[in-house]
């Protein structure tokens, strides 16, 4: 068992606030401080107590960096896929020198059916005529 100087001595090299302890234990954070100074006596329950909510803590802090890297990460790779597909589907032209490079053809009348059957019909017309 930790007396009250150790007990704070393992609470502060993991960071934490007697706060952030009492959120994970049975042991208000009033109680903590006052264990840690002397004021109360430290019994086994709260030693127990006070262990677990330093370890559960600790716990949760890793886990919510590890949420957040990962996170990171994920923000990082959707980036760098957005980027590469920008770069392959936007060609880098220079418009004017792209339409210089293209012939201009002149444009045509469409033809409709219609007008092609009536032409061939009237070139038979003539040649029977003929």
């Amino acid at each position: 068992m930790l007396n009250r100087q150790q007990l704070k001595k393992y609470r502060e090299l993991r960071g934490l606030t007697t706060r952030k302890v009492a959120e994970y234990c049975d042991i208000s954070q009033p109680m903590i401080t006052q264990i840690e100074t002397g004021v109360k006596h430290l019994n086994q329950h709260c030693h127990d107590e006070i262990i677990r909510g330093i370890n559960e803590a600790t716990k949760a802090i890793e886990r919510e960096k590890r949420i957040k890297k990962n996170e990171n990460n994920v923000e990082k790779m959707d980036n760098v896929q957005t980027e590469s597909v920008k770069k392959e589907d936007t060609p880098i032209v220079d418009e004017k020198a792209a339409e210089e490079k293209q012939p201009k053809t002149p444009k045509r009348r469409a033809t409709r059916v219609s007008d092609t059957k009536k032409t061939n019909t009237r070139k038979k017309a003539t040649k029977a005529e003929a």
